[in-house]
């Protein structure tokens, strides 16, 4: 079988349609998700102050993560090499009192964040169900 070689009007054409379907397809994207995104601010604005808590915990958390590591660095480079046992003791408290705090943060932020998208989750879903009732509402005649 032989294959005919498109025209070069043709690939042009095709071209063209591709990249028309494809600038529509973005801006009909675009919209699309401000307007996701709008809905989502809406659905979250009562969990403002509870969302701004947990970004600050996980910064939190983030920051004291990096401790452990420090302060290891730091005993070994001071009291082990001068081979001072006691002067481990206070890294290895901070050491502890970090990894228990790191978790106490972290289970909190998980805890508070997983309450809020459950809530907001609730609100969606009773939201719509309203929304649902009040269109049958309007369809149905007594």
């Amino acid at each position: 079988m032989k294959r005919s070689n498109p025209s070069p009007a043709n690939v042009q054409d095709t071209a063209r349609v591709t990249s028309l379907e494809s600038r529509a397809d973005t801006e009909s994207s675009q919209i699309s998700d401000r307007y996701l995104v709008w809905m989502l601010g809406k659905i979250l604005a009562p969990y403002r102050l509870q969302i701004i808590l947990v970004f600050l915990m996980l910064i939190g958390v983030s920051l004291l993560s990096l401790l452990p590591p420090y302060l290891i660095q730091q005993s070994v480079d001071g009291p082990i090499t001068e081979g001072d046992v006691a002067g481990l003791i206070p890294y290895g408290i901070v050491f502890f009192v970090s990894i228990f705090v790191v978790f106490g943060l972290r289970f909190a932020y998980t805890y508070l964040l997983q309450t809020v998208g459950q809530k907001a989750l609730e609100n969606l879903r009773q939201s719509l169900f309203e929304h649902i009732l009040s269109q049958s509402r309007l369809k149905v005649k007594f």
